[in-house]
């Protein structure tokens, strides 16, 4: 298989984990879909749903410049590869953990949800520094809007949820 065949096939499968995760938590259980946010100011939760969207968005900018521009700047290497499943794998498990802290209120997976949280941030500002340090980059619109794109994802990942949210879900 190509590399950018594993791509897709990596984002597909992914993705789908990432968002089969969000719709089974929320419609497993309606009054789960408030117990998620913790003690997270409700002042703050239309930012977070806004920010959710720019970093979905962010991250298909990203997507779209690898698999439809053909790997532009060179970036497309098993290195990212890799940490697109890393990205993708420790994203779709925050939920899942999360609403077992909440049933359980066991401090073991609370932990475990902080490590994805945080992975998840690593792998996102990873992924950003390939894509700014590719020495081949180009200097076109699509390429500029997948590395803020991806940018924004790691601000996301890392300030609002690695940081803000963890500390204010207790």
């Amino acid at each position: 298989m190509s590399r950018l065949g594993l791509f897709i096939l990596v984002n597909l499968i992914g993705g789908i984990f990432v968002l089969g995760g969000y719709f089974l938590g929320i419609t497993s259980d309606p009054s789960m879909k408030t117990k998620l946010w913790g003690n997270l100011p409700e002042s703050w939760q239309g930012f977070y749903f806004i920010s959710i969207i720019m970093s979905s968005i962010g991250y298909l900018a990203f997507f779209y410049n690898i698999v439809f521009k053909k790997n532009v700047g060179g970036v497309l290497t098993n290195r990212l590869i890799l940490l697109c499943v890393i990205f993708l794998f420790s994203a779709s498990l925050w939920m899942p953990l999360t609403i077992k802290v909440i049933e359980s209120n066991n401090g073991f997976f609370w932990i475990l949800t902080q490590v994805s949280l945080w992975v998840t941030a690593f792998a996102a500002i990873v992924i950003t520094a390939l894509l700014l340090k590719s020495p081949h980059r180009p200097k076109n619109r699509s390429y500029r809007l997948a590395m803020w794109g991806m940018a924004y994802l790691s601000f996301h990942c890392l300030v609002l949820d690695a940081i803000l949210w963890t500390n204010y879900f207790y």
